[in-house]
């Protein structure tokens, strides 16, 4: 179905004179050229009393509604009867709104002050556009032609409203910041699952709190970016406390400006090491000086020092903002999958223990031997994971120690003798390169065939979030790939056991 837009428009005699007939041919003469027209449906409402508001809401039923016109911060001025001023107060308009939230998905205030009517509307409409100040005949009617010209091309709200700000940009009407979009808090009864349940949300958005407004079109559009790598959604918070609690969220996207470091760099001392390395982001927003706390951290630019204009901050209608949301998108979603993997890993390593606790009879698996095949450059990570399956009972062997510079042919006759009487194989694919992980695992292969018993279990240890290696290109009909950070030995080892069985 069209989406129906109700252009309300409203210039009381006693007030001063506004150019809302223009303003309504340029949005028409927009429409008319577009190619996307059959799909916006327009109404307009001139000379508007209040009746004909509610009359209009109940006929025509808009889903986007703009009202052109006089505001204050207490409401907006429609038409008496006799044609001057009557003020419809700020309470009155959103609960007149909230009464058609099934079906209003946006409201336009193009009026002055009208910031504070978009704030209580904005309560029930998922996106509400108001003025922070009084904004002039022009740039109202610029800044309407912009968002007109955007959504009757398919682009979505936050864009649009975005578009229309650069517009005014572009004019050179330094009104630019008046128009603000104000996008609807979800209550917890309507908030998207957690992807990962052991935290909190699955990201947080720490910002000062004087750049909400640009936080929350951010968060719009990388939540789209993430919802096709993750179809049933994630949980993301926008948080300004100067005391948030980053390790209670599995991931947090750190949004830095001038405002932010000047605030908040005493209160990121706290954060350890290894939150920092694995689950913190940073965009910037402005150029800042960034605090030390968080150097090493992967750094996300959403500003430029361009040549003819100067320094100035991405928009959503810019390529690089599109070019930065994506490549945030795909580092958030290798980080919770990570985190979701260990997740599970637990998980399954509580029920094996519990299986193994209520049945001891299932510990014939014991008489299992590993061999833990590790280049020179993991054997410490090797002595590790061999530790923790003594632990578990398990007895493992590791091939010559190189540090020793035995003979080449003593190491090819150890690696034989292990491959042909061991009952597994684990390759530890650590600082270890691709290409000598790939040689091992066929050599596991190809003594498959002189082995009396094939083994239970070709694997390969890979700390891919450590070390952002990739998998070599080879697939045996035996071979399990264990993807370990580095504090999770233990819970992987439990599924490797088992598999020993």
């Amino acid at each position: 179905m069209p989406t129906k837009i109700l252009i309300v428009a409203a210039n009381p005699w006693d007030s001063k004179r506004l150019g809302l007939d223009e303003e309504y041919r340029e949005i028409k003469n927009i429409w008319q050229q577009s190619k996307q027209r059959e799909q916006f449906v327009l109404e307009y409402a001139p000379a508007a009393r209040e009746a004909e508001l509610r009359q209009a809401l109940l006929d025509f039923e808009p889903n986007i509604i703009h009202f052109s016109g006089h505001g204050e911060l207490n409401g907006l001025f429609f038409m008496d009867d006799n044609g001057n001023s009557q003020l419809i107060s700020k309470p009155a308009l959103a609960s007149l709104f909230a009464l058609f939230s099934s079906q209003i998905r946006c409201v336009v205030l193009n009026a002055c002050y009208s910031e504070e009517q978009a704030l209580s509307i904005a309560e029930k409409i998922e996106h509400v556009i108001g003025m922070n100040k009084a904004i002039g005949d022009l740039a109202a009617i610029k800044f309407a032609t912009g968002f007109y010209q955007a959504l009757f091309s398919g682009r979505d709200i936050a864009f649009a409203h975005e578009f229309a700000r650069n517009t005014l940009d572009l004019a050179n009407i330094p009104e630019k910041d008046t128009p603000v979009l104000i996008v609807r808090q979800q209550s917890s009864s309507q908030a998207v699952k957690n992807y990962l349940s052991d935290y909190q949300y699955d990201v947080l958005v720490h910002i000062a709190g004087n750049e909400k407004a640009w936080a929350e079109i951010l968060i719009q559009h990388l939540q789209k970016h993430l919802n096709q790598r993750f179809p049933h959604g994630l949980n993301l918070h926008l948080q300004t406390d100067i005391n948030a609690d980053f390790e209670t969220s599995a991931t947090s996207l750190l949004l830095l400006s001038p405002a932010y470091s000047a605030n908040y760099a005493k209160s990121l001392d706290s954060i350890t090491p290894t939150l920092k390395q694995q689950r913190l982001f940073l965009a910037e927003y402005q150029p800042v000086e960034r605090p030390q706390t968080l150097n090493g951290l992967l750094s996300y630019c959403f500003w430029q020092n361009d040549p003819t204009q100067g320094l100035r901050s991405f928009s959503p209608a810019d390529h690089d903002y599109n070019l930065q949301l994506e490549n945030l998108a795909q580092d958030i979603e290798k980080r919770l999958k990570a985190l979701y993997q260990q997740q599970q890993l637990k998980i399954t390593h509580a029920q094996v223990k519990a299986t193994f606790s209520s049945n001891q009879s299932s510990a014939s698996y014991n008489d299992s031997v590993v061999f833990v095949n590790v280049s020179a450059e993991d054997r410490l990570l090797a002595q590790q994971v061999q530790q923790s399956l003594g632990k578990n009972g398990i007895a493992s062997t590791l091939p010559i120690d190189q540090s020793l510079n035995p003979p080449p042919a003593d190491i090819r006759r150890d690696i034989e003798i292990n491959l042909l009487n061991c009952d597994a194989v684990l390759v530890i694919y650590g600082a270890s390169s691709p290409l000598w992980v790939k040689e091992q695992l066929l050599l596991c292969h190809r003594w498959q065939r002189k082995r009396e018993e094939p083994l239970k279990i070709i694997a390969l240890h890979h700390e891919q979030y450590e070390t952002n290696a990739r998998l070599p290109d080879i697939l045996l009909p035996n071979l399990q790939v264990f993807y370990c950070p580095p504090d999770c030995i233990d819970d992987y080892l439990v599924r490797f056991i088992e598999a020993l069985k």
